[in-house]
């Protein structure tokens, strides 16, 4: 059986914050159809790894390649470009812009990468579709639950098709019914889209769920 394509290959990746280093030396690869979590105690560098190795934020030393792509050699509106196209992110806060409709809200990032307004909501309403969400399509989110709200987040990260879904601590802000109902989206989005995630968590009952846990202490990965 042929292995996976790499999405992501990360390789000595060092981050320091004025003198202080939260990175020292991390290395990691995610393969299509993965899904991968990083769990640890808090200052183990967990976000700062998410940060570096999805291009928010940039690595002193090391390197990064999105399927073969070499990232340090895109110019910052070539690589914003880039993440918009190929790359979903869901935070613990939704993020959803208040004043948007949940519809709406999913079709931001097509909108900003100048898709066909008719098939980007043809989409959106299918992901909606897809989370059970169908009849909240005008709601905004204020008139949305928390579990609701992340679903929503979850729906504007996959509707560019991104290659890889980057999450940084998704259910933090969820109660334990919520957040095992995101846990099952994930798993469900694994196994019937082949969609890969790097998953930031402090649930434990999510990253063992997940194709493989990666456990990170002072800023390296065990």
């Amino acid at each position: 059986m042929e292995a996976a394509p790499k999405l992501l290959v990360a390789k000595d990746i060092y981050k320091n914050y004025g003198a202080i280093p939260v990175l020292k030396g991390v290395s990691l690869e995610i393969s299509k159809g993965e899904l991968v979590s990083v769990v640890g105690a808090s200052g183990a560098g967990k976000s700062t790894l998410l940060y570096v190795v999805s291009s928010l934020e940039k690595a002193d030393k090391g390197s990064l390649f999105f399927e073969g792509q070499d990232i340090a050699q895109l110019s910052n509106k070539a690589l914003a470009q880039y993440r918009n196209e190929h790359i979903g992110f869901v935070f613990q806060f939704h993020h959803l812009l208040p004043e948007f409709t949940a519809l709406e809200n999913i079709c931001i990032p097509g909108w900003i990468g100048k898709k066909a307004k008719k098939q980007l909501e043809k989409k959106a309403l299918e992901l909606l579709d897809f989370m059970g969400l169908a009849d909240k399509a005008a709601k905004k989110p204020n008139s949305l639950s928390g579990g609701e709200q992340q679903r929503i987040a979850v729906a504007r990260a996959l509707i560019n098709d991104p290659h890889l879904i980057f999450a940084d601590e998704p259910t933090g802000n969820l109660d334990s019914e919520n957040a095992i109902a995101l846990h099952e989206l994930f798993i469900q989005l694994r196994d019937t889209m082949n969609q890969s995630f790097l998953i930031v968590t402090h649930n434990e009952s999510l990253a063992d769920r997940c194709n493989r846990k990666l456990t990170m202490k002072d800023g390296i990965i065990l």
